[in-house]
């Protein structure tokens, strides 16, 4: 059985000059098959396609925030669950983890308790027993 890797480059915005930095992170990514992203807060006109030649692939922050907005609500909460168990059991880093936990409640995410129950009308299609 095979694991899918995944290998994360996060930069600010990136300019022309700055795709060179990435090819020996696109050759550990090729190496080990892994999907390679590159994520910024944009890129310049033209380093997209470059990056992309790298075999890597370019996500802005709108192309995130556009990726994730297309999840339903409870693969949203999962995302951030699991975000949250990373950060807290992985890195045990105090600040980082004080910097996430700041975050997630400044865009309004809950846990533990306190947090709202994530409704599921999947079912709800269905209810009235009728087959489909």
């Amino acid at each position: 059985m095979s694991e899918l890797a995944q290998a994360i480059e996060v930069a600010l915005e990136l300019s022309d000059g700055n795709v060179s930095d990435f090819t020996h992170f696109a050759a550990s990514v090729t190496e080990r098959a892994a999907l390679g992203l590159i994520v910024a807060e944009d890129f310049q006109e033209g380093v997209r396609e470059k990056i992309a030649a790298l075999g890597l692939h370019p996500l802005s922050r709108s192309d995130v925030l556009r990726i994730v907005s297309l999840w339903d609500p409870l693969k949203q909460r999962a995302a951030l669950n699991a975000f949250q168990w990373v950060v807290v059991h992985k890195e045990q880093n105090s600040g980082l983890i004080d910097r996430t936990q700041g975050f997630l409640e400044s865009v309004g995410y809950t846990t533990g308790k306190n947090a709202p129950p994530v409704e599921d009308n999947s079912s709800a299609d269905n209810a009235g027993g009728e087959e489909t």
